[in-house]
């Protein structure tokens, strides 16, 4: 819960380097996907592949850079359930991540069209045989949104993921650098 406390004084703080005159519009998105092609080193152990489900919730403040551009600042949680290769009989490892989420989201000539690129920075806790490891994740990408109504949008996106954790256990020190893509669809509230 501290985190989460930190992650909101440092999105609060800011956007208070911003004229709040200057927002255009506020959004809320959530979306479910799939995490492909991913790959964990876990140091001492060697690298073994995995794939995920997973699904999440952001929200943005808008903020029009020009009449083609708006960057959204704001916040995400996700939640992902690990299904490594060759893990037996083993319970799955699962992947908390909160967040700072930046985007920018372009305007096209066709009007129900909006590009954009993403990126985010996240504190994660995964749940792995019984232990919590804590880290921090990075992720970039981009995805198009489709305007269905005025204020609802459909969007689909590729994120390229890399979460890293690190603990000690019993004097071993237990480091996990994974690398994944990932393809979420989901839906945006623009308000």
């Amino acid at each position: 819960m501290k985190n989460f406390f930190k992650v909101f004084i440092v999105t609060a703080g800011l956007l208070l380097c911003f004229n709040v005159s200057s927002f255009a519009s506020v959004d809320v998105a959530v979306w479910g996907g799939y995490a492909f092609t991913g790959s964990a080193d876990i140091k001492g152990s060697g690298d073994f592949d995995y794939s995920a489900t997973q699904f999440g919730v952001k929200g943005h403040f808008n903020i029009e850079l020009s009449p083609s551009v708006n960057l959204g600042l704001g916040a995400f949680f996700q939640y992902a359930k690990i299904s490594p290769d060759d893990w037996g009989g083993l319970s799955k490892p699962k992947r908390n991540a909160i967040g700072l989420d930046v985007a920018f989201i372009f305007s096209t000539s066709t009007p129900a069209l909006f590009p954009y690129v993403r990126a985010y920075c996240s504190y994660d806790k995964v749940k792995i045989l019984g232990e919590s490891i804590s880290g921090y994740g990075l992720g970039i990408g981009g995805g198009l949104e489709f305007a269905v109504a005025q204020n609802v949008r459909l969007f689909g996106e590729l994120m390229y993921e890399a979460p890293s954790y690190e603990k000690t256990v019993s004097g071993y020190k237990l480091e996990v650098d994974a690398a994944q893509g990932a393809i979420n669809v989901g839906a945006k509230f623009v308000f």
